[in-house]
Parts: C-alpha cells; structure tokens; sequence
C-alpha cells in the first residue's frame, strides 16, 4: 500500500497536470509480507498535521480468511508511519471484515466505520453489520464498537455516500 504524498488537492481545479505529477512522492505505509499478501481499501485522512490510514489485509485474495483492518498515523507528511494497530478483528458469525473508512467529525473526534460480513455466498444476499470505533485523542486511544446496523444488505462504504446521522 502506497500513499502518493505533496499533492495538493486545490491544484486539481488548475489544468497544470504537469505540475501536478512532479510533485508526487510514492512512500510506503505497509508491505505485504508472509501472513498477509493482499493489502486492500486504504483510507488516509489528514488533520492538523496528522495523516492517519487504515486499510484491511488478507492472507491471499480478498474477502478470504483472516482479514484484520489495521491503522497507522504519520507525523511528518507520510515519510514515516507509527503505531500499527489492530482496529477491527474477525468475529463470531463474521466471514470478513471490510471497508474501514476514516471521518473526521465536527467535534474534531475521528470515526472508523467498517463493516463485518455475515454472508458472502453466492446467490444469496451479501449481508453485513456496520461498526464505528472514535477517537478523542488523536488516534492514541479508541471506543469499543459501537453497531449501528446488523444483518443488512447495504454496499460498500468508499464507492458511495449514506446519510448516517
């Protein structure tokens, strides 16, 4: 998983793609490695200086077998990742964790939401309960899950948008 850092977002309204590209820095946040091989929907967001990232990985393919969501903060504009942890792990009844999505919210707290899958077989429904874990204190610490759905049929949480609140 890379993230593409010193670009600038209001740059995307000039017509200076050029400008663009040479400011791009590829640097690594996390590698694949034996124990797992597939790194998959990162989400990074920044506040006052900070980025944090989370992202879910599988030992081989996606949406099978063990598939933790983890998440690590940046200091200094990406050039170095702190604090790996573990966000969200497999439950009972659960046959994948999916789509961590970062949100800062208005109180300055950050939300991670994610789903954990109950049914993934073909032919039937792909059904999942909805997750939000908060910080208060810059991603040093964070809430239990809170559930704010069981057993629904909704879709990803990157690819759309669902008024939540």
């Amino acid at each position: 998983m890379l993230l593409a850092t010193k670009m600038d977002s209001f740059r995307f309204i000039n017509n200076e793609i050029k400008e663009i590209t040479q400011n791009i820095q590829s640097l690594p946040v996390c590698v694949p490695d034996n124990n797992f091989k597939f790194l998959h929907e990162a989400a990074i967001i920044e506040y006052h200086g900070i980025l944090y990232t989370s992202w879910y990985q599988c030992p081989e393919k996606e949406l099978q077998g063990h598939t933790p969501i983890c998440g690590k903060r940046s200091f200094d504009n990406g050039k170095t990742w702190h604090n790996e942890r573990i966000a969200a792990q497999m439950t009972n009844g659960c046959v994948n964790v999916y789509s961590p999505t970062l949100f800062r919210n208005s109180n300055g707290s950050i939300s991670l939401f994610f789903k954990r899958y109950t049914q993934l077989e073909r032919g039937k429904p792909q059904l999942n309960s909805f997750f939000r874990i908060r910080s208060c204190d810059e991603g040093k610490t964070w809430s239990e899950e809170e559930v704010l759905w069981e057993n629904k049929t909704f879709g990803t949480l990157n690819h759309g948008v669902k008024r939540l609140f």
